[in-house]
């Protein structure tokens, strides 16, 4: 009897039977460390020219590294594991229209809760089209964040969200370490610095429901179809002062109610992960507490 109830609460995902190939414990700490140098070094010829603050060459600049960061995962995967870096998004093919479906339905919940934020604090927002340096901004963003969240999620969902559930057999252990690293990558944001510490909380609960999206589907194709849109709507939509990524946006607000915007943050997390476990049917979320299979 324990021998069949443990058998049936063994959780199967093909995410975490992808071929582990050369998988020694200290590739995990060395790894990401080599992948930003190297991600640094293939974006030296862009930082060549002389770029002004505050410009679209500026922008660039400050993107092109976290871009370069898919590149230099893909190149130490195969040298360092011996194993492909499309087996950080899926065990068996890439499932590209569930990238383009979660940019679609999550970029649609952001827009609905933006204008219902927007209804109830209409001055907050400034419309701050500018056409002589919109376009720019617009280019280089639409070139370089969906690489740039591919490369943070290649390495957090992917990479040592993998190690960490194959160290531990637990993958609601891997989700809560490698959401509080990605809340830790963000603490030199300068949002850290204006609204204070607390603002953390939305990188580490972006980083927790890109775990339960990764897990629960099996792959991360949808965790970086979230962050992908995610970034793109703060870049050419919606923007604040403080924001991190220095763009021509659409609107600006003026006044950012730090509450306010987690509670919006949770509901549309809450949305999306219900509307995917119907849609795609996971099952029970009861299953993220499941032991993995050996």
């Amino acid at each position: 009897m324990p021998t069949k109830f443990l058998q049936k609460t063994m959780l199967q995902k093909t995410f975490f039977s992808t071929p582990k190939g050369v998988n020694k414990w200290y590739f995990y700490i060395v790894m990401p460390i080599y992948g930003i140098i190297l991600a640094i070094i293939f974006s030296f010829p862009i930082f060549s020219f002389k770029a002004k603050p505050n410009t679209y060459l500026s922008y660039l600049q400050f993107l092109v590294p976290s871009a370069m960061l898919v590149f230099s995962t893909f190149i130490l995967l195969k040298w360092m594991h011996k194993r492909s870096g499309y087996t950080l998004i899926n065990a068996i093919q890439i499932r590209w229209k569930r990238i383009f479906w979660a940019m679609a339905f999550f970029g649609s919940i952001t827009v609905f809760i933006e204008l219902l934020l927007w209804a109830l604090n209409p001055s907050d927002y400034i419309l701050s089209f500018d056409k002589t340096t919109f376009f720019q901004y617009l280019l280089v963003s639409l070139v370089l964040i969906p690489l740039q969240a591919t490369g943070e999620e290649l390495m957090c969902r992917g990479y040592l969200l993998q190690g960490i559930a194959w160290a531990t057999k637990r993958p609601w252990v891997a989700i809560i370490i490698t959401s509080l690293l990605f809340g830790s990558l963000h603490l030199a944001n300068p949002e850290i610095k204006t609204f204070g510490y607390v603002f953390i909380l939305n990188y580490i609960l972006m980083g927790l429901a890109a775990g339960i999206m990764t897990v629960m589907d099996d792959g991360a194709e949808l965790s970086i179809g979230v962050h992908i849109i995610n970034n793109l709507y703060s870049a050419i939509i919606v923007t604040y002062p403080s924001s991190v990524l220095k763009t021509s946006t659409l609107f600006t607000i003026d006044k950012i109610n730090v509450t306010m915007g987690l509670i919006a943050l949770t509901l549309s997390f809450l949305g999306f992960l219900i509307i995917c476990q119907k849609k795609y049917h996971w099952g029970s979320f009861k299953t993220l507490f499941e032991k993995l299979e050996d």
